[in-house]
């Protein structure tokens, strides 16, 4: 009998250093994935003392999206379902519940993929390679952290609602060091982000039809961007989103973003790169690119927003500026224009037929 345990267990001694360093890495994700959950917990609990159901739900879905991110090392997987996120869903949670838990959802998401990418590069032990560059983004950090000893600063909440406003999107400096560096990645983000300027097109496109008080009743973000906020206690209230032709008033529309113009901004972020899609060769299924072009430019032109339409044209001149410098064939460009002012035009008659 003491032979046979001395030969179960002779296995789990002196374990081969390569178990080992993975059993730590599990146990260090476990543990960690953990304590995010718990604080998460805990934030909920704090936030929303009665919670209903779709928000025990909610909350039990996003935990769980948390942990995947958390635990997968795929980190084109990760960083591309934050980003969708982002684009799709962050302005809608935020504006539906005008909850401050729901505006801090994304930084969440963010630091799950960067706390699974610190717990694995923790026990690989791994030589770290720093981007190019990178001495900027240190310089910048430096400079945002430095102004907490400012005088004037009010409190350390207030520290910290600044170091989330400045510091929020340094990860994604390393994300993309990390994921795009090649012509297929390149490739896939500019249509990634089509798709989405797509989606927040049809859906502000959607909103310009409907009248103030129609998109108020969405949810109570809603409501606040388009009716804005009262003077209270000396402090200036928030105008509403809104705008008069012919004392007819109308909305300008957040698209699936959080603020007026959201669907022109992505619109406009989209723009050259699905221009460049179409110009240049190398991506199956390219039907894809014109409809996500289409909406680019219907976000833009529905957003109500000038600047959106003035960068979007200054962008576009720019891509045909350095599309000649770089030689590209005049064919493709002329094409690749030629689609591009058709689906404007589509665009604007769409509008004005609906107006």
């Amino acid at each position: 009998m003491s032979m046979l345990g001395a030969r179960l267990a002779a296995p789990t001694v002196g374990a081969h250093p390569a178990v080992a360093a993975r059993r730590m890495h599990d146990l260090t994700l476990v543990a960690v994935t953990g304590l995010v959950a718990l604080g998460l917990a805990f934030g909920v609990v704090l936030a929303i003392p009665n919670p209903g159901l779709v928000t025990v739900v909610g909350v039990i879905v996003a935990m769980l999206v948390v942990f995947a991110l958390i635990v997968s090392p795929r980190y084109e997987v990760t960083v591309t379902i934050v980003v969708l996120y982002l684009g799709l869903l962050d302005g809608p949670v935020k504006l539906l519940t005008a909850s401050r838990a729901a505006s801090s959802l994304r930084n969440v998401l963010v630091l799950a993929v960067l706390i699974g990418m610190a717990a694995r590069l923790a026990t690989d032990r791994k030589k770290i390679s720093i981007p190019p560059l990178s001495a900027w983004v240190f310089g910048f950090v430096a400079a945002v952290l430095i102004q907490a000893l400012n005088p004037a600063t009010h409190g350390f909440l207030k520290i910290v609602g600044g170091y989330r406003q400045e510091l929020e999107w340094i990860p994604f400096f390393f994300f993309g060091y990390l994921l795009i560096r090649s012509k297929e990645r390149l490739r896939k983000m500019f249509l990634i982000i089509g798709v989405i300027a797509l989606a927040n097109g049809a859906v502000s496109a959607y909103q310009s039809r409907l009248s103030p008080s129609a998109l108020a009743s969405w949810g109570p973000g809603y409501a606040t961007k388009v009716k804005g906020t009262p003077t209270e206690n000396g402090k200036k209230g928030l105008a509403g989103r809104t705008y008069v032709i012919e004392g007819e008033p109308h909305v300008r529309p957040p698209g699936l973003a959080s603020d007026a113009g959201g669907g022109g901004g992505l619109g406009v972020l989209a723009l050259p790169g699905l221009l460049a899609l179409l110009s240049v060769g190398g991506l199956r299924r390219k039907w894809v690119v014109p409809i996500c072009f289409a909406g680019a430019v219907l976000g833009i032109a529905s957003s109500g927003a000038r600047s959106s339409v003035v960068v979007a044209v200054v962008a576009l001149l720019s891509y045909v500026v350095l599309s000649m410098v770089a030689r590209l064939r005049i064919t493709r460009l002329l094409a690749a224009l030629l689609v591009g002012a058709a689906l404007t035009v589509g665009a604007g008659e769409y509008l004005i037929a609906e107006s």
